[in-house]
């Protein structure tokens, strides 16, 4: 009986300790943010969506504190990520402006950037800078919503987004070509604004509170930094598992793989929707954070990554043969690469993984060069955006 109270009274010493431990994290991480760590990832900025599944709240003015970062988010009546004045956008066109709707996840809306650093407005003012679209004012309706597959998107596009009559389309595409055809319903946002799984399993619901914790926050932290110091960043990646970005054939690119099949009828479904509603139509491929910068890639260990050179030869094949059907598909995985190593500062944020402001220039400065290059039907070359004006 002695020795079992001695235990229980060294079990409750060390709950004890591991308490003010844990409070006393999550003060620092309060202390140095200016938020709670609750409020890293997880937002209560989403509502439920007719044809989207889900989208970001109408009229949204909201901070959001990590602490890589702190932006102001505001969106107009229709949900749209705009400046602090907040612009509205009617369905009528202005036929004095060009008209350019952003699809995309998380990086399209703009997260972990201020309005005038998120890719969308940078794209939008190197445009006009150059006098693209023969020097009409370029008016660009930013329809990114975080974690929301193409798909969805897409499907929000042929009920209301054509309604908008663009002249241009850009769907963005986040680690992986290979997109399912289908709408998908596997989250929802509940009714505090926050995006959860539909039908979430006992593990899902494990991780999520223990994300929370700021012992598991900081000790994870710790891991996989010291993972990254010791290991060297040319070394090859895991071989293929799964992958955390959606994933690939383990083989070469081939057309009649199953997989690259039902994306390759996405993208037509894409096209014909553009093409029914007067719009042409960009796709623009671009990496996970560990594509670029190669030393992330041990974040992901535990989930699986796939051979990121075989991934990005994948990508780079899907890309040219969607050229090859008339649906052009810009590839900035090189620029984003390349700029990376010229520059001693980060393109994504290494906790976060999404761009930082230089990373926001950088992909907004390949994606504008690529349209001055080669413009849609209707508008003749224009000058690329120099470097010394996009930095």
């Amino acid at each position: 009986a002695k020795t079992r109270k001695r235990w229980l009274k060294r079990l409750g010493y060390l709950l004890f300790l591991l308490v003010c431990v844990e409070v006393g994290l999550q003060v620092f991480y309060r202390l140095t943010t200016g938020a709670f760590l609750f409020y890293r990832a997880a937002l209560p900025i989403f509502t439920t969506d007719e044809y989207r599944g889900w989208a970001v709240k109408p009229n949204l003015a909201y901070t959001h504190t990590t602490n890589e970062f702190s932006v102001q988010l505001h969106t107009n009546r229709a949900g749209m990520r705009v400046s602090s004045h907040g612009e509205e956008f009617a369905f009528t066109k202005d036929p004095s402006k060009y008209r350019i709707m952003l699809l995309g996840p998380s990086f399209a809306f703009g997260w972990a950037a201020d309005f005038k650093d998120c890719f969308a407005a940078q794209l939008e003012s190197m445009l006009e800078s150059a006098g693209f679209a023969d020097g009409k004012d370029i008016e660009l309706l930013n329809a990114g919503v975080p974690s929301l597959p193409p798909a969805n998107n897409l499907n929000w596009y042929k009920h209301v987004g054509r309604q908008y009559q663009p002249d241009l389309i850009i769907q963005l595409i986040h680690g992986s070509m290979a997109v399912p055809n289908r709408v998908s319903l596997d989250y929802t946002a509940d009714r505090s604004g926050y995006l959860v799984p539909t039908h979430p399993s006992k593990t899902t619901r494990v991780k999520r509170v223990a994300k929370q914790f700021a012992l598991v926050f900081y000790a994870w932290t710790v891991y996989a930094k010291l993972q990254g110091a010791m290991t060297p960043h040319d070394s090859p990646s895991p071989s293929p598992a799964g992958s955390i970005q959606g994933a690939i054939p383990a083989d070469a690119f081939d057309p009649a793989h199953p997989m690259v099949r039902e994306a390759i009828g996405f993208f037509d479904d894409l096209r014909a929707a553009a093409v029914a509603s007067g719009a042409q139509l960009r796709v623009v491929y671009f990496p996970p954070a560990y594509g670029v910068h190669r030393e992330d890639v041990n974040r992901w260990i535990h989930d699986g990554v796939w051979d990121i050179d075989l991934q990005s030869a994948f990508n780079q094949a899907f890309c040219e043969y969607l050229d090859s059907r008339d649906i052009v598909c810009v590839n900035i995985h090189h620029a984003l690469v390349a700029e990376a190593r010229r520059r001693s500062d980060r393109l994504y944020y290494w906790l976060d993984t999404h761009w930082t402001p230089a990373g926001n220039r950088v992909a907004a400065r390949a994606v504008a060069d690529a349209l001055l290059k080669r413009p849609p039907d209707s508008i003749s070359p224009s000058k690329p955006v120099s470097r010394r004006s996009a930095d």
